[in-house]
């Protein structure tokens, strides 16, 4: 019994530990966050915070761990929907959003769903398009990259603007697949 009590507390105190970052994020950058930040505010000890992880890094790839989660739930229950939307605003929940906006994270962020997402991108793409490996993994890079640019510029919001440039890249991405493929 004890075992289960100090796993619920274990578990407690890591969702108090990334919901704090995640809310500091909104005012204070990765690059000037640091533990101490983080410990004041979930009014924790740094012991406490060192028993469940070495460093911020650790945190922060908890947390996209679990944003990616959350997008594979989100996959598995709507396929056909989701196929339309980009992976990195899949992942974009109001929780997450703040680690988008980060402008130290962005890359960092980027590479993590690139590499994702890679692997059965480009399965699809070469099945759909007849493409080989080479094609498909440099179609998906141009797309992915593409797309988390597009999504940056606009702020990660979904709204009126984001539906327009969606329609008008996936219009023209498969415009370009449809007529490459009669070549």
């Amino acid at each position: 019994m004890k075992k289960r009590k100090d796993d619920i507390r274990a578990k407690y105190t890591c969702r108090l530990i990334k919901d704090t970052f995640l809310e500091l994020l909104e005012n204070i950058s990765y690059e000037k966050l640091n533990i101490s930040i983080i410990c004041k505010k979930a009014k924790i000890a740094r012991a406490t915070f060192y028993l469940h992880y070495n460093n911020l890094n650790q945190v922060l790839i908890e947390v996209l761990d679990d944003a990616l989660e959350l997008t594979d739930n989100i996959n598995n229950k709507n396929l056909n929907e989701s196929d339309k939307e980009p992976l990195c605003q899949k992942s974009i929940t109001s929780k997450y959003q703040v680690l988008f906006n980060d402008f130290y994270l962005s890359n960092y962020i980027a590479s993590r769903l690139y590499n994702y997402a890679k692997k059965d991108s480009i399965k699809k793409f070469m099945k759909n398009y007849n493409l080989t490996e080479y094609e498909a993994e440099k179609l998906f890079l141009f797309i992915f990259y593409g797309s988390f640019s597009i999504n940056k510029s606009l702020k990660w919001e979904k709204n009126e603007e984001w539906n327009k440039v969606q329609n008008l890249i996936s219009k023209f991405v498969e415009y370009g697949l449809k007529h490459s493929s009669n070549s």
